[in-house]
């Protein structure tokens, strides 16, 4: 990647590469992990809850096979896998972090930027190898993580939950 990077003429290319990988996965973190995960009912595993997000998450990418779009010409099935078990690699580490939202970006945007790499191979079988190699790795963790089988809310620390609950600095009582 560095070599990529860097062999560009232009610097701006190297920046634009850069904004292009990192914001989409910034912001679909700050919105998937930060938002969804903790809002997911208590009571769910956390392989359930990232499913359940991934399955949310699925439903936009499902409109880039459209003509035109990013994903036109590619085959659809490693799509689920994709999605599903990106999902849950980084809602793991968004538990593991104790809700930090940076880390699983930061590994969603070095997916993202897995593309460029492989310039010269066939895009369809990089897509395909993507999804059955992403997939397991997935099944890994569920596999060997029990932490994947736990609830969400005994895996995220208390400050999160408060945050998620009421956003607003407790009160403190006044003195008469």
């Amino acid at each position: 990647l560095r070599r990529y990077i860097f062999r560009q003429k232009h610097p701006s290319m190297t920046t634009g590469f850069l904004l292009v990988v990192t914001i989409p996965a910034l912001v679909e973190e700050f919105g998937w992990r930060g938002f969804a995960v903790p809002a997911a009912d208590r009571s769910w595993s956390v392989v359930t809850t990232a499913l359940v997000v991934g399955l949310l998450f699925l439903i936009p990418h499902v409109g880039l096979y459209l003509p035109g779009q990013i994903y036109d010409g590619l085959p659809i099935w490693p799509l689920p896998l994709l999605i599903l078990s990106g999902s849950v690699l980084y809602t793991w580490v968004f538990v593991g972090s104790r809700g930090s939202v940076l880390l699983p970006a930061l590994m969603h945007a070095a997916s993202n930027g897995l593309t460029p790499i492989s310039r010269g191979i066939d895009p369809v079988l990089v897509w395909q190898i993507q999804g059955v190699v992403i997939t397991v790795f997935a099944v890994a963790v569920v596999l060997f993580s029990s932490r994947m089988r736990r609830p969400i809310g005994a895996e995220l620390r208390d400050d999160v939950d408060a945050v998620l609950v009421d956003p607003r600095p407790a009160q403190q009582p006044t003195v008469s």
